[in-house]
């Protein structure tokens, strides 16, 4: 017979697998289900998440009276889980709560079907002219600081930071730094799209240089923003 587990988590410091300081969740709903004898139609079964996250199905057949293999599926049960964390760990690669896997007879245990989720986070950007005049000629450069910070808790994991420069700039370049455990790009040009990770508390720093076209007048509208899969408590 095989055994199937083994743990749904936080991934407290959002490196996408299992490390020092990542914490279980209990009380999690996991079910599995599986063809084991072989009618077509896949039986169930249920459990939880101990205190510290671990789950376990065992005393389960490899494979069906036929001999043929078995196709489980373990999935969690999201309304089971805390309301505060998004799917980001998947043994399959794709965040969505359910892995599949199969038994051998030379490898009945499978204990590597951990899920791990990351908390909600807290967001914000702004953008601001350096020039504290606020005006500019046509041709002239045009500086800006666009701000990302997270009041957490959780990490911002694959965030995106978009600005789409307005068709009087004709050229950009920015530079950027963070704070300690940032991710981010540290320099660019042309439109920005970068994908960031901002631990709780954390902050990164855009320095962007533009120039104008040479007939631009009146005001110049520019918008940045950042944005994540995960829970925001104040989008």
């Amino acid at each position: 017979t095989g055994t199937i587990g083994d743990l749904i988590y936080r991934d407290v410091n959002g490196s996408g697998s299992l490390d020092a300081g990542d914490t279980g969740i209990n009380n999690a709903t996991v079910n599995l289900s599986g063809d084991i004898d072989g009618d077509g139609i896949a039986e169930t079964f249920t459990t939880q998440t101990n205190g510290t996250g671990i789950y376990s199905f065992t005393n389960l057949p490899v494979t069906t009276p036929t001999g043929a293999a078995i196709l489980y599926t373990v999935s969690v049960v999201s309304a089971s889980l805390p309301i505060t964390v998004t799917p980001f760990v998947d043994p399959d690669g794709t965040a969505d709560n359910q892995s599949t896997v199969t038994l051998t007879a030379g490898a009945p245990t499978n204990n590597t079907m951990d899920f791990g989720y990351v908390e909600l986070v807290d967001l914000a950007i702004t953008k601001t002219n350096t020039d504290p005049s606020n005006n500019r000629l046509p041709t002239e450069a045009v500086t800006y600081r666009i701000v990302v910070t997270n009041a957490g808790p959780g990490p911002a994991v694959n965030a995106h930071v978009i600005d789409n420069f307005p068709a009087q700039i004709v050229s950009s370049s920015w530079v950027a730094t963070g704070s300690t455990g940032t991710v981010f790009s540290a320099s660019g040009s042309g439109n920005m799209n970068d994908t960031v990770f901002v631990p709780g508390n954390g902050t990164i720093t855009y320095t962007v240089t533009t120039t104008l076209n040479g007939t631009s007048l009146g005001d110049l509208t520019n918008t940045a923003s950042v944005s994540t899969v995960q829970i925001d408590t104040n989008p």
